[in-house]
């Protein structure tokens, strides 16, 4: 009977993990799904639910703005590293690929 109860925890104590990792490997909650998730927690009032999805929202755009920022550092970074090993014709015709975005241009998706 013990192992039995104990099973049962066990299996419902690793499906609420495997549902959370799923839930985080999906979209990302959107403001609105931010506040209901608040409010069902903490009871909020009508005006702190619209102050609140104003914070979120504003905090979404400025984690987009940040991670556009880090990719390009990035970027920087990859292009300086590959010039590095470069010849001077290569680079020419690896600047110009990328200015005129020619097929040698990287950040495309590979097909």
């Amino acid at each position: 009977m013990k192992k039995r109860i104990f099973f049962l925890a066990l299996v419902a104590m690793l499906g609420t993990q495997f549902a959370g990792a799923q839930r985080r490997a999906g979209k990302p909650c959107t403001p609105e799904q931010m506040v209901e998730r608040l409010d069902r927690k903490l009871d909020l009032s009508e005006e702190q639910k619209k102050s609140i999805k104003v914070f979120c929202e504003e905090f979404l755009k400025q984690e987009r703005v940040n991670v556009r920022e880090q990719r390009r550092e990035l970027r920087k970074e990859l292009d300086k590293n590959i010039e590095s090993v470069l010849t001077a014709e290569q680079k020419v015709l690896f600047q110009e690929q990328k200015v005129n975005g020619g097929p040698g241009k990287l950040n495309r998706k590979c097909r």
